[in-house]
């Protein structure tokens, strides 16, 4: 019985609640964007201003916390990196070789010209196919490896040519 009733009068309901609306919030005379000068209800955000929960993340690519060593990047490339970017950095891991997408090379001149502080955010927040591996890699190890890969870029450089 409730549901022959529920059936016809829901409807009914919902709609003079829809009539009742008339948009006056839009016409409130108290409404002031928050950008507007005099505003006291929202301040303009600072710049460097981080969102709550992300302070450390952010730290974390700010500047590295100890000197980045390329020898601990080395191993903490070889347990991470290897298997989708390869031993030399070529974008040919073994996952590579089973379906997994290629990643870019190292080697290639837009990731030459990346400096330290790119590498890290790269590793941080995972683009494109690339999970983000702040969980799974310190901040500090991530450096480490940042280091390492831009020893790996010079080691690689073809004769004659210099470093950016």
């Amino acid at each position: 019985m409730i549901r022959r009733l529920a059936v016809p009068v829901l409807p009914a309901l919902f709609l003079l609640a829809l009539a009742a609306c008339d948009g006056g919030m839009k016409d409130q005379s108290d409404y002031q964007r928050a950008d507007e000068p005099g505003s006291a209800l929202f301040e303009p955000i600072p710049d460097g201003t981080v969102p709550r929960g992300m302070l450390e993340r952010a730290a974390e690519v700010l500047a590295p916390p100890v000197p980045p060593d390329p020898w601990r990047g080395r191993e903490r490339f070889a347990i991470h990196c290897t298997p989708c970017h390869g031993i030399a950095g070529q974008g040919d891991g073994i996952v590579v070789r089973h379906g997994f997408p290629q990643p870019p090379s190292f080697h290639e001149p837009a990731m030459r010209a990346l400096d330290l502080a790119a590498i890290v955010a790269i590793v941080t927040e995972g683009p494109g196919a690339m999970p983000s591996y702040a969980d799974r890699i310190a901040p500090e190890d991530r450096w480490h490896i940042a280091a390492y890969v831009k020893a790996l870029q010079l080691s690689q450089m073809p004769d004659g040519e210099m470093a950016p």
